[in-house]
C-alpha cells in the first residue's frame, strides 16, 4: 500500500517529535533565562532579526534631553507658551494660566496621595503607570510584581516638579491607586 501525502512515515513521525521536543526544550530555556535574567543566555538564544514586545523590558526616556543642548530652547518654549495661551484664552486668560504656572501649583489626580520616594510597593498582577502629567496621559509602564522605584539615571533626566505613579489593572485599565512625587 503507498504512502499517502497526508499521512506521514514513520521516519517523518520521529523527526517531527524530535523537533517539537528540541523546540520545547529552547522554549524552556529562554523562558528560564528571562526569569532569571540571564541576559547572555537570552541574547544567545534569540534571533537578531525579529522584533518582539517584552512588557519586562527596561525603557530609558531621557526627558526633554534633545532640546537641552540648546540654550535658547527655554526662552522658545515661553514665548511659545504664551503666544498660544493668548491665542487659545485670550490676554486675561493667558495672564491667569502664566501666574498660576509661576506659583507651580498642580493639580492632583483624585485621590492622590503624596509619596515620599517615587516608588509603589508589590502588587499582584497590576501594573505600574508613570508620568509627569497630571493625566497620566503619556505614560510608561511595567509590572508591579516585585514593586516599582523610578530609575536614578531617570530620575536624573526629570525636571523638577510632579511624577505620577498610578498602579492600575492591565486588563481593564482601572486605577487601584495614584500618587504623586515631587521632584526638587
Amino acid at each position: 500500500m503507498p504512502l499517502s501525502p497526508d499521512r506521514p512515515n514513520r521516519r517523518e513521525s520521529e523527526e517531527g517529535a524530535r523537533a517539537e521536543e528540541e523546540l520545547l526544550q529552547l522554549s524552556r530555556r529562554l523562558l528560564d533565562a528571562i526569569a532569571v535574567g540571564d541576559w547572555d543566555l537570552y541574547v544567545s538564544l534569540c534571533d537578531p532579526s525579529l522584533t518582539c514586545f517584552e512588557p519586562e523590558a527596561r525603557v530609558r526616556h531621557l526627558f526633554a534631553r534633545s532640546a537641552q543642548r540648546n540654550p535658547e530652547t527655554e526662552t522658545r518654549r515661553v514665548a511659545s507658551r504664551r503666544r498660544y495661551r493668548e491665542k487659545r484664552w485670550g490676554k486675561l486668560g493667558r495672564l491667569l494660566l502664566d501666574r498660576a504656572s509661576a506659583r507651580r501649583t498642580f493639580a492632583r489626580p483624585n485621590g492622590a496621595r503624596r509619596l515620599s520616594a517615587p516608588e509603589l510597593p508589590a502588587r499582584d498582577g497590576a501594573w505600574v503607570a508613570v508620568s509627569t502629567n497630571p493625566t497620566l496621559v503619556p505614560f510608561a509602564g511595567a509590572p508591579l510584581a516585585r514593586g516599582f522605584r523610578l530609575p536614578e539615571d531617570v530620575l536624573a533626566s526629570l525636571n523638577p516638579g510632579p511624577v505620577y505613579l498610578r498602579a492600575f489593572d492591565p486588563r481593564d485599565g482601572r486605577p487601584l491607586e495614584t500618587g504623586v512625587w515631587e521632584k526638587q
